[in-house]
């Protein structure tokens, strides 16, 4: 299947950022730009306290009410639901998935470096899932590409998305139109 346009613009959150990043890595002829939402092993690597605190999260006959613990720490101290659907969908996919493959490795700072293309890192200051002050440092340091600004939304935590929609999706929108003009 041939998409209709030789060049696409690229988005991923968590650990769809690490997976945006590395198609990137392999495919910068195909890719117009990059947006990197508080991504997971971009950056920065998982805290050792964050990878601990998801270990019950990963035992299928753990309560729930542990789940909604974990989800909680990830989310700054957010309540976490699940009666709602997004709630319920999240400790589902907590209780019941499972990967296959190994953890995903950090992105070295050659790889970051041989970026060639517009990237725009989106770092949540609350995040559990690096080390928000270390990855800001990484990202400023090794992208090369002109047009490749660090925003930090500095009360935000993992769950970006979901706590700064709005104000994300206008950071997005103004970096797209940026990248549309040169």
């Amino acid at each position: 299947m041939q998409l209709p346009h030789e060049q696409l613009h690229v988005l991923g959150l968590s650990f769809g950022g690490w997976n945006a990043a590395n198609l990137a890595l392999h495919q910068q002829d195909k890719i117009a730009s990059l947006v990197l939402v508080d991504p997971v092993y971009v950056f920065d690597s998982i805290p050792f306290t964050m990878i601990l605190a998801s270990i019950p999260a990963s035992i299928p006959f753990i309560p729930t009410s542990i789940h909604e613990e974990v989800l909680s720490y990830i989310s700054g101290g957010a309540e976490v639901n699940e009666a709602g659907p997004v709630g319920a969908l999240i400790e589902t996919g907590m209780r019941t998935f499972k990967s296959k493959t190994p953890m995903p490795g950090l992105l070295s700072k050659d790889d970051l470096q041989s970026l060639q293309i517009p990237v725009l890192g989106i770092l949540a200051g609350k995040s559990t899932m690096h080390h928000p002050d270390e990855a800001m440092a990484t990202g400023r340091e090794n992208l090369s590409h002109s047009l490749s600004p660090m925003v930090l939304f500095e009360d935000a935590s993992h769950a970006i998305n979901g706590e700064y929609p709005e104000e994300l999706a206008k950071v997005i929108a103004e970096f797209l139109d940026e990248v549309d003009e040169h």
